[in-house]
């Protein structure tokens, strides 16, 4: 479904609007803007594939502060809600192991953080107005940092009408019934208001429980190196199942 299907399957929903308008708006603006609460309102607790991104830093020689990306690496602008893991490499493609820790807990493991010291990084950790990522060490060498990320939604404008909607066909009628109680509630319907919000709030669950389940499958398993064993598991520290 494309966002111009969704703006007019809401408008439908408020009826005849000869004026054209909703409070000061006209009915487009008003409605482009329930879209941008409901779609964000829909994926906040769930986890839709569409916003499961990729993507990388590349950590220079000395520098240990970087921002977060704002590119994919499908080239699409994103911004990031949350990081799930992260994979780091050297330019040989032998990989580092790293970390990804709250501040306090940065705070206590790197008391010399002001004294700069030059190494390998194992530990990084986000902080400040800007989010910014802070590594534990200067690294002594070029890395390539992969992020595996849940973005929040784009903002939807008048240009991105003809796009399809970001999100699966499944999410189509719990966005509309948001949307459509949110223009509702601009125009203190309030009957009409909950009438949509219940058919929203029945409606989502149930996605969500289906998102969530998919994306937690074989949460379970405890190991994670796929079945591998060696003789004396001390030689090999990566691997994480014992004999």
């Amino acid at each position: 479904m494309t966002n111009q299907k969704m703006l007019d399957n809401i408008k439908d929903n408020l009826g005849n609007r000869s004026s054209g308008r909703i409070g000061s708006r006209s009915v487009d603006i008003v409605v482009i803007d329930a879209m941008n609460i409901a779609i964000p309102m829909c994926v906040l607790e769930s986890q839709p594939d569409y916003y499961n991104r990729t993507c990388h830093i590349d950590l220079v020689v000395g520098t240990r502060e970087y921002a977060l990306p704002v590119i994919d690496d499908d080239s699409e602008t994103i911004r990031i809600k949350d990081i799930y893991g992260q994979r780091c490499w050297r330019s040989n493609g032998t990989e580092v192991v790293m970390k990804h820790v709250n501040y306090a807990e940065f705070l206590r493991k790197v008391p010399d953080f002001e004294l700069e010291v030059t190494g390998t990084p194992h530990l990084y950790s986000l902080w400040g107005k800007a989010n910014k990522l802070y590594l534990d060490y200067l690294p002594s060498e070029a890395l390539t940092l992969t992020l595996f990320v849940e973005s929040f939604p784009a903002v939807i404008t008048n240009a991105d009408l003809n796009l399809a909607m970001p999100l699966d066909d499944q999410w189509n009628l719990a966005v509309e019934a948001m949307g459509t109680a949110y223009c509702f509630l601009k125009m203190q319907q309030h009957e009409m208001y909950a009438l949509w919000t219940d058919l929203y709030e029945k409606q989502k669950p149930s996605i969500q429980r289906m998102e969530n389940q998919k994306h937690g499958a074989n949460q379970s398993v405890s190991s994670s190196g796929g079945g591998a064993c060696v003789s004396d598991p001390v030689l090999n520290p990566f691997v994480r199942t014992w004999n």
